[in-house]
């Protein structure tokens, strides 16, 4: 973001959950996707996802929740990131993807179709 910054060019934000959401649809197969990451304080970072054309895309806002807040997701759904263990008495039931770490190429991947789609926002933001 610095050499962005310093060159006035633009840059192409990428959210950790996506890749989490990324990494997790290419491990287990699925389509859809739910990604939970404890923020500590008895709330968590929680997106939705569903397979694109050339990445995983949100299915809406990434949002901070407490874990009674999250309901039941329809079947088909499978679950990522490290909540759904901090907080297992809490939360639906979902199958678990497994994963709790985005992987670099994921991260590329999503990049790379966020750069062809034209997402770009300025390095200041």
């Amino acid at each position: 973001k610095a050499l962005a910054l310093a060159w006035s060019l633009p840059i192409v934000a990428v959210s950790s959950l996506q890749c989490l959401a990324q990494t997790a649809a290419r491990v287990s197969g699925a389509a859809s996707v739910l990604v939970a990451r404890d923020a500590r304080m008895h709330e968590m970072y929680v997106g939705r996802y569903h397979l694109g054309k050339n990445a995983i895309m949100s299915a809406e806002q990434e949002c901070l929740l407490a874990p009674e807040a999250l309901t039941l997701m329809p079947a088909g759904v499978i679950a990522a990131g490290d909540a759904w263990q901090v907080y297992e008495a809490c939360l639906p039931r979902l199958t678990r993807s497994g994963v709790y770490r985005a992987a670099l190429t994921d991260f590329l991947l999503i990049a790379e179709a966020k750069w062809q789609a034209g997402e770009l926002c300025s390095a200041e933001t």
